[in-house]
């Protein structure tokens, strides 16, 4: 019997192994799990708190006013004027009006405002700075003045037509222009398609003509006294349409740009970085001692002939003796009563 109440007393117990896996946990353990919980609770809140903030920022962000500088804020500020001729016109204007619309890159894509108007030459773009603005601006809006900035876009056969004659149209043309603009500092970016190319296939296909067969030579004096005469005037010959309308894209990008960038002027960019001039900049003082000069003319002059690949500073100072200003030397390339041999021969003696 006795045998037998200890198996009662056995019925209902935990083995020893239940007792290991039922038993209440350890202090640490608690402590440990308590610890363990609270991490992973700051890391979820952590992980919230940078998601609301990346929300935020976003959400802000595009509301946020551009910072200065930026194409949108640029672009804003300027708007392109089109000669009507190029609003129906299925090569320049047609490629002009996509490049426009298109815009240029910074970040994202930036629209060009332009607007269609009747300008003084025919296939010209100028451009008109005003107030910050979301639609093109117009010419009666009375925070509108001009970029002092026209381009022309020529194909190489109409160009050639201006240089016929000792260039008598080209002149007409730029004269008549100035006329009109009556802004002295206005300049007028004359952009070529081509024109290389087309003068070596026109003297092929002229080549049984003998003396009266096209020559390219027969306009590179035109060219040459466009370059020497024409004050605010630049000349741009490129390969392809699509380079031009490329150049003109930049032309926006970068007259848009010059609102927020110093002024600089011909000393800035030919002498800043030049220490030599053309008498040392050293002159005598009333004491008899030695004092630096302000940089004058003919040292700009001088600084700038430097620049020029292949131009010694022997020849420069040659030709600054000759010659004490670049407007010097200009003049006598343009006077009309000095032959050509002579002005062909005018550096022989120092180049």
């Amino acid at each position: 019997d006795d045998d037998d109440d200890d198996d009662d007393d056995d019925v209902g117990k935990a083995s020893p192994r239940e007792e290991t896996i039922r038993r209440p946990p350890a202090p640490y353990e608690e402590e440990a799990r308590r610890i363990l919980a609270q991490e992973l609770a700051d890391i979820r809140a952590a992980a919230a708190a940078r998601t609301s903030a990346a929300a935020t920022v976003a959400s802000t962000s595009t509301q946020r006013a551009p910072c200065v500088g930026s194409a949108k804020t640029m672009f804003s500020e300027i708007t392109a004027v089109i000669d009507d001729s190029l609003n129906t016109d299925v090569g320049y204007g047609k490629a002009v009006k996509n490049a426009f619309e298109a815009g240029t890159t910074d970040g994202k894509s930036v629209a060009i405002m332009h607007v269609f108007e009747n300008l003084p030459l025919k296939s010209s773009i100028t451009w008109r700075y005003h107030q910050p603005s979301t639609d093109p601006v117009g010419r009666d809006d009375s925070s509108a003045r001009s970029a002092e900035y026209t381009a022309l876009l020529l194909s190489a056969p109409e160009f050639i037509t201006l240089l016929e004659n000792d260039h008598a149209k080209f002149h007409v043309m730029v004269k008549d222009f100035k006329r009109v603009n009556r802004e002295p500092n206005h300049k007028l970016c004359v952009i070529v398609n081509g024109f290389h190319d087309y003068c070596v296939q026109r003297e092929r296909k002229e080549a049984y003509k003998g003396l009266n067969a096209f020559r390219q030579r027969d306009f590179d004096f035109s060219l040459a006294t466009i370059f020497a005469q024409y004050q605010n005037v630049v000349l741009v010959n490129l390969p392809r349409m699509v380079s031009s309308i490329d150049h003109v894209v930049t032309l926006h990008k970068n007259l848009a740009a010059s609102r927020y960038e110093p002024k600089k002027t011909l000393l800035d960019i030919v002498g800043g970085k030049t220490t030599a001039r053309f008498d040392d900049g050293i002159s005598r003082g009333a004491g008899g001692g030695e004092r630096r000069k302000d940089k004058t003319s003919a040292d700009i002059f001088f600084a700038a002939l430097m620049k020029i690949p292949g131009v010694s500073e022997s020849i420069a100072r040659g030709i600054v003796q000759q010659h004490r200003t670049m407007m010097d030397l200009m003049n006598i390339y343009a006077d009309p009563t000095a032959s050509d041999s002579y002005k062909t021969t005018l550096l022989a003696d120092v180049l």
